[in-house]
């Protein structure tokens, strides 16, 4: 909570004043910047004021001809000459203005204020970034005492803008009917009267947001990538697709294992194009179970998918995950079919691999199995909570022991690039995985002990009855071989007993190094180190609520009154 030894009016006055700071957004995705006096003395920016205001007459309550003089008026008087007023520029981090959106009517009452004036004046701005801004003005406010919710107005015909609200936390509270009168130079929408008996095609609709209510992305992608130039353009697209059908508001984290290709740059552009990207370079190849492990760190959703770059696991199955996830499972993995494209000797290591797993492992992995799975807020945190340095995320996911739920996908061949998994790669996981979940190669090595000891008591038994006794012809040295290789047996069980209960604890390399990252919040955190710093500082979080001993007094605002919209107990 930030304390407030000024009222929200003052701020606001301070906000107005020239070269007052602005918001930043998160990940470094762009800036809230004040609309202050200095802009009335730019005809560019009077010109672009008016330019949005035309192209989006129909969200304001009346339509009258916009020229430059009447939006200099308005800005002067009706934002910079209203106390509890504010307008900011949306920008993108190149500077370059995309749309505004404002503060307006604070209520001391009830500690509430109305969000108003959204517009997206560019169409090709970064996709996200009014949701973006939204968000960050939002918490701006809710991080003060008082400020308790925030109120706004949109019309029931504005989808778009009902969509946005709701992704970030905003409830209806009302709905009030309207009627448009034509004027002499346009039209303009008014309340239908108390009596009016006809048929309404417009609402004006309030909503509000609680402290409680404010939230962040609903889901976490992530996903590892390496040389994956052939594919990074189409995975945008495809993800793109299938996230929005899902109308949730949600983040991309794409972990580059220092590719060799042109991957990098791909990443980069397509961060500058979607606010909604993350983008994370190792310093070298440190694999892909410490890329799921980076972004299982970073991620911020309530529910996160790995969802690897190659596009083998079809994004559009999200949906199905998701159901399943809103049915109370908390981990919600995919089972292959079929394996398109996979050459013979990787389907049937792959059997074989489970069959063993199952048979030997601590914890029982399903069959067939992939890492394309959906985990719930609280799996994911217990496993990146592991410290272990032998990961194997399929495994980890299983061991949490919260619900889970399978389904069943064909996998697709790849459309571009060649597997990042060879036969020697393959191996090697699997030997982290039986390494990481289970103790049998070590316990087979004291069982081989066990029967040595055996053999040897054997043929020491029948050396000590003399030669010539039996057919086998067991002689001392014999007996002593035996003996000797029980002990370098038993020996070798031991010291493996006990190397394999502390070599998962015993390394503190940290997992990565990280070489370049846009809008990775703590790159340099959680077992990653920087070994070149992000050029921009670390976006303001928000850290929570509590409620305040003292709140600020009321302000009273001479010839103001609360607001008409305003619900009489709710806002």
């Amino acid at each position: 909570m930030v304390a407030t030894s000024a009222g929200i009016v003052e701020t606001l006055a301070g906000l107005k004043a020239m070269g007052a700071r602005g918001i930043p957004l998160r990940g470094d995705s762009g800036m809230l910047v004040p609309v202050g006096y200095g802009d009335l003395d730019d005809p560019a920016a009077i010109a672009l004021l008016a330019r949005w205001r035309d192209q989006a007459a129909d969200a304001y309550l009346a339509r009258s001809p916009v020229t430059a003089e009447g939006t200099a008026n308005w800005l002067r008087r009706g934002v910079l000459g209203t106390p509890d007023r504010v307008l900011f520029w949306v920008t993108e981090p190149s500077g370059r203005r995309v749309g505004h959106l404002g503060l307006f009517r604070h209520d001391p009452g009830t500690r509430s204020i109305e969000l108003d004036n959204v517009v997206r004046g560019e169409a090709d701005g970064a996709p996200g970034i009014m949701t973006l801004a939204t968000e960050a003005l939002c918490q701006w406010c809710l991080r003060r005492d008082d400020i308790k919710s925030i109120c706004l107005r949109v019309f029931s015909d504005n989808h778009r803008a009902l969509k946005l609200y709701a992704r970030a936390g905003f409830a209806e509270t009302m709905r009030r009917p309207l009627v448009r009168h034509e004027t002499a130079d346009g039209w303009k929408w008014e309340e239908a009267p108390e009596l009016y008996r006809e048929p309404v095609a417009r609402h004006f609709v309030t909503m509000r947001l609680t402290k409680s209510a404010a939230r962040g992305p609903v889901f976490s992608i992530v996903m590892p990538a390496r040389n994956e130039e052939g594919n990074l353009p189409r995975a945008h697209a495809e993800l793109t697709r299938a996230m929005e059908a899902l109308g949730e508001p949600y983040e991309v984290l794409l972990v580059d294992n220092a590719s060799t290709d042109g991957t990098g740059k791909l990443a980069e552009g397509i961060c500058a194009r979607d606010a909604r990207w993350r983008y994370l370079r190792f310093s070298r190849d440190f694999g892909v179970e410490t890329s799921m492990l980076a972004g299982l760190r970073a991620a911020r959703g309530d529910a996160t998918v790995v969802l690897f770059s190659d596009l083998q696991d079809p994004p559009e199955l999200i949906g199905e995950m998701a159901a399943r996830w809103r049915e109370g499972f908390d981990v919600v993995y995919g089972v292959v079919n079929r394996r398109g494209g996979e050459p013979w000797w990787k389907a049937l290591g792959a059997r074989l691999f489970y069959r063993i797993m199952r048979a030997a492992g601590e914890t029982p992995l399903p069959a067939d199995a992939t890492d394309f799975r959906l985990l719930s807020r609280r799996a994911r945190e217990a496993v990146a909570a592991c410290g272990e340095r032998n990961r194997y995320f399929r495994g980890l996911s299983h061991w949490v022991g919260y619900p889970s739920r399978a389904f069943r996908y064909d996998r697709r061949p790849r459309t571009a690039g060649v597997s990042k998994a060879p036969p020697f790669y393959m191996m090697a996981l699997a030997a982290r995985a039986l390494t990481a979940f289970s103790l049998a190669p070590v316990h087979l090595l004291g069982l081989a002990a066990m029967a040595a000891f055996l053999v040897a008591t054997g043929c020491t038994a029948l050396w000590a009855l003399g030669p010539g006794t039996g057919p086998l012809g067991i002689t001392g040295p014999v007996a002593l071989q035996w003996w000797t290789l029980a002990s370098v047996l038993a020996a070798g069980w031991t010291c493996g007993e006990y190397a394999g209960r502390t070599y998962r604890e015993s390394r503190q390399r940290p997992e990565y190094l990280v070489e370049h990252a846009i809008r990775w919040d703590n790159a340099g955190e959680s077992g990653g180190r920087m070994t070149v710093e992000t050029a921009a500082p670390a976006p303001v979080r928000f850290s929570g609520y509590h409620t305040p001993r003292d709140p600020s007094p009321a302000i009273n605002l001479p010839g103001r009154q609360r607001p008409a919209w305003a619900p009489p107990t709710r806002c």
